[in-house]
C-alpha cells in the first residue's frame, strides 16, 4: 500500500499581521516578514522531503501574489468565512489530507524563520503516533505530526495558549503514545520584539528583503545554518 503525507501551513495575517511586533517593525515591514517566513517554512518542508504535498490554508486569496512558491507540491484552501479560528484552519487542512488517503499529517507555524528541514525529518522518523514539537517556552506547538489514520481523523487541535499541554491531554483522551520533539530551529516563532531582536542582523535583512524568485526563497532558504542565523546564540 502507498503512502501519502500532507503538511498543513495555516497562513494569517498577510495583510496588518503580527500586530505585537508593531514596536519595532511597521505595517509594511510586518507584511514582508510573514511572507517570507512562509517561503522559508515551505523551502523547508520541500528540502526535507516529509510531505507528498503542502496545503496552505488562509482566508487571504492573494497569498500566491504575496509568497513565491510556486511548486506542483503546494496548493492553497482558502478558509470559509464560517470556519473561524486557527484551529478551524488546521481542520479545513486536516480535511484535505484525508480526501487525500493520508496517512502522516504534519502541522506546521508559518512564522518559523529559522526552520531547518533536518529536524522535520528527524521528527518524521520518530516512531510515535503524535509528536509534538514547541515553542522555545516549551507550552505552544509549532509543529504537530500525526501518524495513522485514528490519530489523524480523531485527533483535536488545540493550538493557542498552552498548546502543548492541551494536545498532550487529547493524545492521552486517545490513548495515543506522544513524543516531545525539542527543535531549536523549530522552537522560535516569530510574534515579539523579543523574538526578532534573537534574529542575527542577516536574517533580519532577508527577512525584510523584496520578493526573490521562487527557487531563492524556497529550496535556497531551507539551507540556511538555523544556528548561525540566531544573534550570538
Amino acid at each position: 500500500m502507498s503512502h501519502h503525507t500532507t503538511a498543513v501551513i495555516p497562513l494569517r495575517g498577510l495583510h496588518g499581521g503580527k500586530s505585537r511586533l508593531s514596536p519595532v517593525l511597521d505595517p509594511a515591514q510586518r507584511s514582508a516578514i510573514i511572507a517570507r517566513m512562509a517561503e522559508h517554512v515551505v523551502g523547508a518542508v520541500l528540502e526535507s522531503n516529509v510531505a507528498d504535498s503542502i496545503v496552505i490554508v488562509s482566508r487571504e486569496h492573494d497569498v500566491f501574489d504575496r509568497i513565491q512558491v510556486r511548486h506542483p507540491q503546494v496548493s492553497l484552501v482558502t478558509q470559509a468565512h464560517d470556519s473561524i479560528g486557527l484551529n478551524s484552519a488546521v481542520d479545513d487542512g486536516r480535511t484535505v489530507a484525508i480526501e487525500r488517503y493520508s496517512d502522516l499529517l504534519l502541522v506546521l507555524s508559518a512564522d518559523l524563520p529559522v526552520l531547518d528541514a533536518a529536524d522535520l525529518v528527524a521528527m518524521g522518523e520518530r516512531a510515535q503516533d503524535v509528536v509534538i514539537a514547541p515553542d522555545r517556552f516549551g507550552v505552544g506547538t509549532n509543529a504537530l505530526m500525526l501518524r495513522g489514520q485514528p490519530a489523524i481523523s480523531q485527533f483535536r487541535f488545540h493550538f493557542g495558549p498552552a498548546s502543548r499541554r492541551l494536545h498532550e491531554v487529547e493524545a492521552l483522551r486517545l490513548g495515543i503514545e506522544t513524543f516531545i520533539h525539542d527543535a531549536a530551529s523549530i522552537a522560535l516563532d516569530l510574534d515579539t520584539p523579543a523574538d526578532w531582536d534573537m534574529l542575527a542582523p542577516c536574517l533580519q535583512n532577508r527577512l525584510l528583503s523584496p520578493q526573490v524568485s521562487s527557487r531563492e526563497s524556497t529550496i535556497g532558504a531551507a539551507a540556511m545554518d538555523a544556528v548561525a542565523l540566531l544573534e550570538r546564540s
